[in-house]
């Protein structure tokens, strides 16, 4: 719909990819056909969540390069041990993203 692709081509309003609800599902092996149904449409800011992680964190990086569009990632429930954010998890995570400066 014609609206729903303006409402999110403007600025800092980013459609967010995510079936998960909160639990940390992982669903990435649909997500390339959910991200290229939304760049088909016009749509390049995308945020992506649900089970994503140090390791995963190529794949973003993967999914980046072909498209040529950066990606958010909500990687927040598996960057959680016993609820508390894990700092060593967290500077693996960004290590990927950030490697210089971790």
């Amino acid at each position: 719909q014609k609206n729903f692709v303006e409402y999110f081509s403007s600025p800092n309003k980013f459609v967010l990819l995510d079936e998960s609800f909160g639990a940390g599902k992982e669903e990435e092996e649909v997500m390339p056909g959910k991200i290229l149904s939304m760049v088909s449409r016009g749509l390049s800011r995308i945020a992506v969540a649900g089970g994503f992680s140090a390791e995963t964190a190529p794949r973003i990086h993967e999914l980046e390069d072909y498209f040529k569009i950066p990606i958010s990632v909500d990687a927040e429930s598996r960057l959680r041990t016993d609820g508390k954010l894990d700092i060593a998890k967290m500077k693996r995570y960004l290590a990927f993203f950030f490697p210089a400066r971790v």
